[in-house]
């Protein structure tokens, strides 16, 4: 059995995990364990990256099975990244070289990227990404 892509896969797989940190920054994704979800489904909004969308998978069986407290935020946080990555101009063929002398907002504005509303904000997520209980 040969783990072989087309040469068109390969090619947005390379792009995608060379330039993965550069998306998340522009594309207003933090670090916390939401804004990883969130940034797996603007992956897959984007590009339908292999990667996001197995971690997403994934997360989602997990979600199942365990029913944890804020699984609506985590569902929410999922679609959210994904409808913003479809919202957002296709930032696989963008050549960032040009790019690094650039503030952030100026790279933003130039790209005609909306930074990711986490939709969070006003409840204060913790340190660790998770909404406090209500």
């Amino acid at each position: 059995m040969s783990l072989r892509q087309p040469h068109v896969l390969n090619h947005i797989n390379i792009q995608v995990l060379r330039s993965y940190t550069l998306w998340r920054l522009v594309a207003g994704y933090g670090a916390t364990p939401l804004d990883r979800l969130a940034f797996s489904g603007f992956l897959m909004g984007q590009v339908a990256h292999q990667q996001s969308a197995l971690s997403t998978a994934v997360a989602l069986t997990v979600l199942s099975l365990e029913r944890p407290a804020d699984l609506e935020a985590r569902l929410d946080r999922i679609f959210r990244g994904w409808a913003h990555g479809r919202e957002t101009p296709p930032l696989i063929n963008v050549r960032w070289d040009g790019l690094w002398r650039l503030r952030l907002d100026q790279v933003r504005e130039l790209l005609h990227v909306m930074p990711f509303a986490s939709g969070l904000a006003v409840a204060g997520p913790g340190a660790d990404g998770q909404a406090p209980p209500s």
